[in-house]
Order: C-alpha cells, then structure tokens, then sequence
C-alpha cells in the first residue's frame, strides 16, 4: 500500500476506530497521520505521537513550504 492514503470517514459509532485498529494489525507498514497544531499540549499528550504541536510561525511556515495535505484554522 505504499504511497496511498486511507481516510475513513463515518457517524461517530459507525467502527472507525475498529476498522483503524484491523487494518493497522493486518498492515504492518501502514502508519498513522499525525495532525500539527498550534494549541499547547494537553495534559498526557506527546508531540510527534498525538499531534505536532507548532508554534504559530512554524505552522504558517509550513503551509507556506507546502508541506500540509490540508490545513485548516479553527477559532483564529
């Protein structure tokens, strides 16, 4: 599956995440997309394992070097 992307996409309660955890144990090198933020880490969260936490000028640097699929700003 190399160069792909999978989105699921579904209602909450639908077995994404089941779905996720399936095809994760039956592809071992398919890997998961780690999202970047500029928000500050919440309590139990680790950079580069739940998001990329960014400041506000490496985040717009990044889409200026056109390195996001997509990006989008939320409460901006």
């Amino acid at each position: 599956m190399k160069g792909k992307v999978i989105i699921l996409v579904a209602p909450s309660g639908a077995g994404k995440t089941t779905l996720a955890k399936r095809l994760f144990k039956d592809f071992e090198d398919l890997k998961f997309s780690v999202s970047a933020t500029t928000r500050p880490p919440r309590e139990g969260e680790e950079n580069g394992k739940h998001y990329h936490f960014l400041s506000d000028e490496e985040f717009q640097a990044r889409i200026d070097e056109n390195d996001f699929l997509e990006w989008e700003e939320f409460y901006g």
